[in-house]
């Protein structure tokens, strides 16, 4: 896809936000019925049931493909969402956008995704802020503690800041913002049980960048960078004591 052909994600970086963490998880109703009606319009828009997405394609030029990359395999449940995004953009497009996808770090690593997109090996990829925390400032606001119910509030606080405040901070590395993204709260898993906080002292505690790593160093313990990925086999080594994910 040329860069002028999209441009609101042609060089997209998405996720930007994904790994930010400080929400707390918040249910999305109160009861099963509650949480159906809430998220109804998603499930139907994912589903192409009802009139989501519609829409008069003026656009009579050739098929614009659009190329997007992911570390993640495949079959990963967020994988399995994107296609089905991708199934409905296609879909709205009368097939005049073209989906390309390609998966399990074929084009990039979980870190090198921004850069990807920059240097146009992919025109959608993911970007965590968090393993490129020296890189932003701002952006790392949003992921204090306790600062929102959930991930749905803080994405939309995100969103409502990004043009006025977030927005410079991550054009300037020549890329554009698709979506954001943001994590339920992290969990610390360790090897021992923690009982209180000497118990954490001197733990090798696998974390992303930025205000996690200084969490961790709060707590006592010794910020260790490593994809999550590798994070587990690692434990088992006995390479780390613990995993904040």
């Amino acid at each position: 896809m040329k860069k002028g052909n999209l441009t609101a994600a042609a060089v997209a970086a998405s996720f930007v936000m994904i790994a930010s963490g400080g929400a707390i998880a918040g249910p999305t109703g109160s009861n099963a019925a509650e949480a159906e009606k809430l998220l109804s319009a998603a499930t139907d828009w994912f589903n192409g049931n009802g009139n989501y997405g519609t829409n008069k394609v003026t656009y009579d030029g050739p098929v614009i493909t659009l190329r997007t990359s992911s570390h993640l395999p495949p079959v990963a449940g967020i994988s399995k969402l994107q296609r089905k995004g991708f199934d409905r953009l296609e879909e709205m497009s009368g097939g005049k956008i073209k989906v390309k996808d390609t998966w399990s770090k074929t084009v990039h690593g979980v870190k090198e995704g921004r850069k990807a997109t920059r240097t146009g090996l992919s025109d959608y990829a993911p970007c965590f802020s968090l393993y490129t925390a020296k890189d932003y400032n701002l952006v790392h606001g949003l992921g204090l503690p306790f600062l929102f119910n959930n991930s749905h509030e803080a994405i939309a606080t995100a969103e409502h800041l990004y043009g006025k405040y977030l927005k410079k901070e991550h054009e300037r590395f020549k890329v554009k913002i698709a979506r954001v993204a943001h994590t339920s709260p992290y969990h610390l898993w360790t090897n021992k049980a923690v009982r209180s906080l000497e118990d954490v002292k001197g733990m090798k505690i696998r974390a992303g960048g930025g205000i996690h790593s200084e969490i961790i160093a709060a707590i006592g313990g010794t910020q260790v960078s490593m994809p999550g990925a590798d994070s587990y086999t690692a434990m088992q080594r006995g390479t780390l004591d613990g995993i904040h994910f």
